[in-house]
């Protein structure tokens, strides 16, 4: 049986779910506490990533736009041009950041 399934033995085991939250009820299945905790690790790993993968993209979105040329100026004279090249260089940034840490 996977550790992180309910336990159906009568017979009480530790888990380290169960040391690591203390304070809640014996009525609680452990396999539940491990569950939760591997989720809580899970989630702040992917949230680690979520903000990695976000300034990555910022910072290359303004790199490119510098190289480019593409100015708050340009936006007033061609809304839709300025547009267009900004939708471009997004792209190129979102291809480049799934590669580096997306699918790393």
């Amino acid at each position: 049986m996977s550790e992180c399934q309910w336990h159906s033995s009568s017979e009480p085991t530790e888990t380290a779910g169960e040391k690591a939250v203390s304070g809640l009820s014996k009525a609680v299945p452990q396999g539940y506490i491990h569950q939760s905790s591997h989720k809580r690790q899970t989630n702040a790993y992917l949230a680690d990533i979520d903000r990695q993968a976000q300034k990555r993209s910022h910072r290359l979105i303004e790199g490119m736009k510098q190289a480019q040329g593409i100015t708050e100026q340009l936006k007033a004279e061609n809304a839709l041009e300025w547009t267009g090249r900004l939708g471009s260089i997004r792209a190129c940034a979102r291809e480049i950041v799934d590669r580096e840490i997306l699918y790393a």
